[in-house]
């Protein structure tokens, strides 16, 4: 081996690790929200309170926009790979990871893509549904 597929194959070993950690922080965020909506279900019934489940609506949200920040960014280094494997330079970087993450189009896409929306969505209204029939009871 040359010292040049050293170096890609070392390039391509890192991006495919650092799209291993983006997967795993997505499901931690799924966890994470999962928790938090028990949790907070648990508290708001108990204490006869709607506060607990507004909070945990708020966390939620939070980390519903978390796991769409990290799938825009595996998607980049996903196609970084991609280009990587057809023969594009080594020293590339996505460039949806440059700059602020928020002022990309990609994260509030990915926020409404089929693979975090319907979950992260749904856990957020069973917390605000779970609010009001609290606040109403």
């Amino acid at each position: 081996m040359t010292a040049s597929e050293d170096l890609r194959a070392a390039h391509l070993a890192t991006v495919a690790a650092t799209i291993s950690r983006l997967a795993a922080a997505q499901q931690q965020a799924v966890t994470w929200a999962l928790t938090i909506s028990a949790a907070m279900t648990t508290a708001s019934v108990a204490m006869g309170s709607p506060l607990p489940a507004v909070a945990g609506a708020v966390a939620c949200t939070a980390l519903w926009m978390t796991h769409a920040v990290h799938l825009t960014a595996e998607r980049a280094w996903r196609a970084l790979y991609a280009a990587l494997l057809d023969g594009g330079p080594v020293t590339a970087t996505p460039r949806e990871l440059l700059g602020p993450s928020w002022s990309h189009a990609g994260t509030w896409q990915a926020a409404r893509s089929w693979s975090v929306a319907p979950l992260h969505g749904a856990i957020t209204a069973s917390l605000l549904v779970i609010a009001a029939l609290v606040f109403l009871i």
